[in-house]
């Protein structure tokens, strides 16, 4: 039966990102079992470039790598300067991801930007543009949003809500905004100026930072006209609204993006595209040996979250159980916190190896589960050289698996993949 220890160990090990404020007392750099710090690089770009010229930026990496922890801590460090105001867009908190397109990007990122700028620094910009947005779309949208009454951050909520509730709604009011895409981007570039001088009336900096925030969690369907999927197109064929904002921006890219047949394209488009590794936990494969530098960097992620919980590391964990889970886990944080928490529901604390095992066990039968004859052969050569099969036949596959966390990738040194160490051994 849960007692309050369990409960407690339940809410530190939560694999969501944290928020803020809770960061602060949590956070642990993994940056040197990781080969090094992808947010640092972003940082001082940022500190070297002139505002009047701002920089757009990509970043990517595996689901659950600690993207949204490493960009809430970048958000920290550049604040803490006092020469930026960071916005850190949660994208999918109010747009739709799947299928996204410039002009449903635009609209959340005025919702968004208002909402916060509103909440956070009382600032309560002008509708503009906006204001019959509501009014030109009524006919799609089913209902009036009076977005010059409300003002701009309450109408833009309402009028992005209604969007997000429906695949159809979004679609008509996407096509209905796509001729007006230029118009609509100078109205971005409106909201932001707007904010600028606000900011800058309140004592804040004026260089405002936008990381875009989620966009890794779609982009995969295809796009109904343009012969490639929605990512690829907003990457690539609307590359000039993207870069055309009037602020500093760094996008999180879909990973697939950065191993697919358009990535030179994408880096012609916005530079080199800098990937948050999983943390090295295995030495690169044939080797495959364990790596105490990550495993001790894990060692210190965990025992930060037992602190936050009031517990010691042997009220939570038996021996080898740390250990065997992180290693198991591949080096990837999120999945980490995962195989933590289904243990603690197989028992309960201090957590013991054959609970441990369930949970090892659980995640491999949901990893092995999509993988074919052709996707193991492809596992089994990474397994044996650390490198991504060359030929043109094996791109989507690779791409399925990198996407699906079944080979992950690493950067220490020279970059190097593996695989997920929860899929075990190869069918015979």
């Amino acid at each position: 039966m849960s007692d309050e220890r369990d409960r407690r160990f339940y809410a530190a090990f939560d694999p969501d990102a944290p928020t803020p404020e809770a960061l602060e007392g949590i956070y642990v750099s993994l940056d040197e079992a990781r080969g090094g710090s992808v947010t640092a690089q972003l940082i001082r770009e940022l500190q070297n470039a002139n505002p009047a010229r701002p920089v757009c930026r990509l970043i990517a990496g595996h689901k659950g790598c600690g993207k949204t922890v490493e960009l809430m801590h970048m958000t920290r460090e550049l604040e803490r300067s006092g020469k930026f105001t960071v916005f850190h867009w949660l994208a999918e908190s109010t747009i739709d991801l799947a299928g996204v397109d410039f002009p449903d990007l635009a609209l959340g990122l005025v919702a968004g930007l208002s909402k916060w700028l509103k909440q956070t620094h009382q600032i309560e910009l002008k509708p503009g543009y906006f204001s019959n947005l509501g009014d030109r779309l009524k006919d799609y949208l089913q209902s009036e949003v009076a977005i010059e009454n409300l003002g701009l951050a309450a109408g833009m909520a309402q009028l992005t809500a209604h969007i997000q509730q429906s695949p159809s709604v979004r679609a008509k009011v996407r096509a209905a905004l796509d001729p007006d895409s230029d118009s609509l981007l100078e109205a971005v570039n409106a909201v932001i100026g707007e904010a600028k001088e606000a900011l800058a009336k309140k004592d804040k900096s004026a260089n405002l930072v936008i990381l875009v925030d989620d966009l890794d969690k779609g982009g995969w369907d295809r796009h109904p006209t343009a012969g490639m999927t929605t990512g690829e197109f907003l990457f690539d064929k609307r590359h000039l609204q993207l870069r055309g904002l009037n602020c500093h921006v760094v996008y999180v890219l879909p990973l697939d993006l950065a191993y697919g047949r358009i990535a030179g394209t994408i880096q012609n488009r916005y530079g080199d595209i800098p990937l948050i590794p999983m943390v090295e936990v295995r030495t690169r494969p044939p080797e495959s040996k364990p790596f105490e530098r990550g495993i001790e960097a894990l060692r210190k992620l965990i025992r930060q979250r037992l602190r936050m919980a009031g517990l010691q590391p042997e009220e939570a964990l038996a021996p080898g159980v740390e250990k065997d889970l992180i290693l198991v886990s591949g080096g990837e944080p999120r999945q980490l916190m995962h195989l933590l928490r289904s243990a603690l529901n197989y028992g309960a604390l201090p957590i013991q190896q054959a609970d441990a095992q369930k949970a090892v066990e659980s995640a491999r039968k949901t990893l092995r589960r999509s993988l074919g004859r052709e996707e193991w052969g492809v596992v089994r050569q990474v397994a044996q050289s650390g490198e991504l099969p060359k030929d043109s036949a094996s791109e989507d596959r690779i791409r399925s698996l990198i996407v699906n966390r079944q080979i992950l990738q690493y950067s220490n040194g020279t970059e190097w993949f593996a695989p997920n160490p929860l899929l075990g051994d190869p069918p015979a």
